[in-house]
């Protein structure tokens, strides 16, 4: 409990807090070139490559399911 309060009390210091908290999606077009990249450098499936690629482009950071 004391590791959870600690990690709360701390959130407003985060440099990210307020991209956490106020999340926002921004569609891109990624260049074909740029996904079959990803996909070679990578090891990676096209809808992974086009994942990756695609957030890389974003400001902070981003999280991929799957």
């Amino acid at each position: 409990m004391d590791r959870e309060y600690s990690a709360l009390q701390a959130f407003e210091a985060l440099e990210l807090s307020e991209s956490i908290l106020n999340p926002h999606l921004k569609i891109s077009c990624t260049s074909k070139s740029t996904v079959s990249h990803m996909k070679q450098a990578h090891a990676l499936n096209e809808s992974q490559a086009r994942a990756v690629a695609t957030s890389l482009r974003q400001p902070g950071f981003s999280l991929i399911q799957g």
